[in-house]
Order: structure tokens, then C-alpha cells, then sequence
């Protein structure tokens, strides 16, 4: 799946960032939940917030590069508790 980073300015003035999927316009759910929870709920800068995101989309790259698939190495984990 190839993703392209969105900028926008939101009602209020504050910009924002997300990571959108190129086929169906919508937004990615993981990478933008980090983003959220970590950077955002933080007030990191929106250059952070963007650079994080390159981050991730390079991230992605490699993933897909090296045949990688995180949802499936990740579910197939076995956590102790």
C-alpha cells in the first residue's frame, strides 16, 4: 500500500499532518495513532509531527522491500504477561 503524507489546517488555525493511504483517501491507522498518542498529546511542533511521519513512510519502504509484514509478525507474537 503506498501512502502519502496530507497537511491541512484545521478550523481553529492549527496545522496538522496524516498518513493517507493513496487508494482509498483514507487515513492509516497505526503509524497516525503513534503519531497521536506519542507526538501530538505532547505538543511536539508540526516539523516534528512531519518528520516522524517521513519516518514511518520510509519505514513502510523497507518493510515492503524486505517482504516484512508487521500485522502478521506482530499477531503471531506470543506476550507473557
Amino acid at each position: 500500500m503506498s501512502v502519502k503524507i496530507k497537511s491541512f489546517i484545521m478550523e481553529g488555525g492549527e496545522r496538522a499532518s496524516l498518513l493517507i493511504n493513496n487508494t482509498s483517501g483514507l487515513p492509516v491507522i497505526h503509524e497516525n495513532l503513534y503519531v497521536m498518542i506519542h507526538l501530538r498529546n505532547q505538543n511536539r511542533s508540526i516539523s516534528t509531527i512531519r518528520a516522524c511521519l517521513r519516518d514511518l513512510v520510509f519505514f513502510r519502504d523497507v518493510c515492503t522491500l524486505l517482504k516484512l509484514d508487521l500485522n502478521e509478525t506482530f499477531s503471531s507474537v506470543k506476550w507473557h504477561s
